[in-house]
């Protein structure tokens, strides 16, 4: 039996000193990482670029309470090992650190939640949702939460009584049982449970509004993208490292509380009292590094995607004007033609190339024709009347020059400042030329075949969103109903993308010339008719053709498709079946590259002409 009393008694010694160290010097380098991720957290979201953004704000004020959370907890206990925590002694002192240390850990999780449901609201298409999202409210609804969260834990300059209480857990339990339970549920219903639960329902809200925005007019289909993976990737993370760090340090609590009134042994203290400690350091390890080990450890890729939507919802408020979808404000479109483009799709401004630029387009256009430069990378084509008809040489053999990004000459029409600054208007400063044409559109000979049915141009493009992609189409001649202008349906950039195929003509229809099965027939219809340097300017999901060429020369105009490089691949689902496989089967073809997919050959189409190159 004295054997018995004495194992237990040299156990007790053994783990209270495995107690001590763990507290002192793992405890140790926690605050210390802690301290160094949370003020990286200041430093990051301090930028000025993010700095007016209430999701930043939001950030910084968690990374703020986390710092105070850790000068309020973790430092006293730690410093308690070398017996330099005053509020051991100094009963007020107690009080302060214990209701700081909880109203701190609360607001720093309130807020994280606040900032999930700020990115709902500003990546929402509606604009009443988008409003809700300022910096002002942002202010308000921290001060107001942080109010109520103080009267929540303010009971425990009452309750909280450091007289009898045992050292070895002094000024860490309530000594009124009722008091003690209150609070320790209380924390776990504000720290926890509510914050999970506003992440989870406006997490996968956010995720939502992503894939409309970006898959805007996208088949139909369960398609996840990256982005989406590491938004959710983040918010189940953040959602279970909430509830593996909180809930068993507030369980363990509150059993203490419970007990506390029983009579226990001495080594059953030091098993809780251990227990305790582990679980300490567990709630350490959350609230002192969450945002560290997400943005270190596991994530510069998963900062790189907050810091990219925070910038998308500053650009969002520098608006001003948040009923503006389709056009940002970049100071070169008018109001009222940004109203214009908002209501139908596109928009034209007259003369704005010039018609030395054109010559010298033209001029590059007959030399390809007639073989005086290499099309490396060129795709050239024939009207199929003209591939029927006899040999055709020159200018009268090619009806369409695409992909001419490599072609350093024909490429300059894609960064005259004159084109790309109403460019910026519609995606951003960071933009990429995705898709190029010089069309020659040829006399009809009879058969319809030189017309283009209707169609969607992002029927095309495997990249999203929608909304961050234009296309400038200029006019190198005088265009008009007669020789096969562009006809547009206004409006219908709001829609979604249709179903494509080729048509049934008896003419034949040229490759890849896919058109939209079905339509309004009778819906509204303008043909824009242009003068030679006119340029208009339009939506990929507004549904357009042109019509036949009945005069007797050919048509020319040249044409870009720009996107937004913050804009993604997505894979594309049985809409775009038909002409994702086309385009790989020829890729390739030319390249031998059968592992190819839709979107390496857009990689290889594309290319940077203003600011970075980040996604495509």
């Amino acid at each position: 039996m004295n054997l018995t009393i004495i194992d237990e008694d040299i156990l007790i010694i053994y783990l209270s000193t495995i107690g001590l160290y763990v507290m002192r010097y793992v405890l140790m380098i926690m605050i210390v990482l802690g301290l160094i991720g949370n003020l990286f957290n200041v430093l990051v979201f301090h930028q000025k670029k993010f700095r007016s953004n209430p999701c930043s704000f939001y950030l910084i004020t968690s990374a703020y309470e986390n710092i105070i959370w850790i000068m309020a907890s973790p430092l006293p206990r730690m410093l308690a090992t070398f017996q330099l925590d005053l509020s051991e002694n100094i009963t007020l002192l107690c009080k302060i650190r214990r209701s700081l240390a909880y109203t701190c850990s609360s607001l720093s999780m309130a807020s994280i939640a606040f900032a999930t449901v700020d990115r709902y609201f500003v990546s929402s298409s509606q604009v009443e949702y988008r409003q809700l999202s300022s910096l002002r409210t942002a202010h308000r609804l921290i001060l107001i939460t942080a109010l109520i969260y103080c009267l929540i834990f303010a009971d425990m300059f009452y309750c909280l009584d450091i007289v009898g209480v045992p050292p070895s857990i002094v000024c860490t339990i309530n000594t009124t049982r009722m008091c003690g339970l209150y609070n320790e549920i209380a924390h776990l219903v504000v720290l926890v449970f509510i914050p999970s639960m506003l992440i989870l329902m406006f997490g996968c809200g956010t995720i939502g509004n992503v894939k409309r925005s970006r898959c805007h007019s996208r088949p139909q289909g369960n398609i996840i993208h990256r982005v989406d993976r590491q938004l959710m990737q983040m918010m189940i993370g953040q959602i279970v490292l909430i509830m593996v760090s909180y809930i068993p340090n507030t369980i363990q609590r509150i059993y203490l509380v419970v007990t506390l009134d029983l009579e226990k042994s001495p080594f059953r203290l030091q098993i809780e009292i251990l227990s305790g400690q582990g679980t300490f350091i567990m709630t350490t390890l959350e609230s002192s590094l969450s945002f560290y080990i997400m943005q270190q450890a596991m994530s510069a890729q998963r900062l790189e995607t907050i810091g990219r939507h925070i910038q998308l919802s500053t650009q969002y408020k520098a608006e001003q004007q948040p009923e503006y979808r389709f056009t940002l404000a970049n100071g070169i479109l008018t109001k009222e033609q940004r109203d214009f483009y908002e209501k139908n799709g596109f928009i034209v401004i007259r003369n704005l190339v010039s018609l030395e630029a054109l010559d010298r387009f033209r001029k590059r256009f007959k030399d390809v024709c007639t073989g005086k430069v290499e099309t490396f990378g060129m795709t050239i084509m024939k009207d199929i009347a003209i591939a029927k008809s006899e040999f055709a040489d020159g200018e009268k053999a090619i009806t369409k020059i695409q992909d001419f990004t490599l072609d350093d000459e024909l490429f300059k029409y894609c960064c005259l400042p004159e084109v790309v600054q109403y460019v910026e208007n519609f995606i951003g400063p960071n933009v990429m030329a995705m898709h190029t044409m010089l069309i020659n559109k040829p006399p009809d000979p009879g058969t319809q075949t030189s017309r283009h049915p209707l169609h969607q141009d992002l029927y095309y493009f495997p990249f999203r969103p929608a909304d961050r992609i234009v296309c400038a189409w200029t006019a190198m001649e005088h265009i008009h109903r007669g020789n096969g202008c562009l006809v547009v349906l206004p409006g219908t950039h709001k829609g979604e993308l249709q179903q494509h195929g080729y048509p049934e003509w008896e003419g034949g229809v040229n490759k890849m010339y896919h058109g939209i099965q079905k339509f309004d027939p009778n819906a509204e219809r303008i043909h824009v008719e242009m003068w030679t340097g006119d340029t208009v300017f339009f939506h990929p999901i507004l549904i357009h053709g042109s019509g036949t060429n009945r005069t007797d020369g050919f048509r020319k105009a040249i044409s870009c498709h720009y996107a937004a490089s913050e804009c993604e691949y997505v894979e594309c689902g049985d809409i775009q079946d038909l002409i994702s496989k086309e385009v790989t089967a020829i890729f390739k073809k030319r390249t031998g590259i059968e592992e190819a997919r839709f979107e390496d050959v857009w990689r290889v189409k594309s290319r940077l002409v203003k600011g970075e190159r980040i996604n495509l």
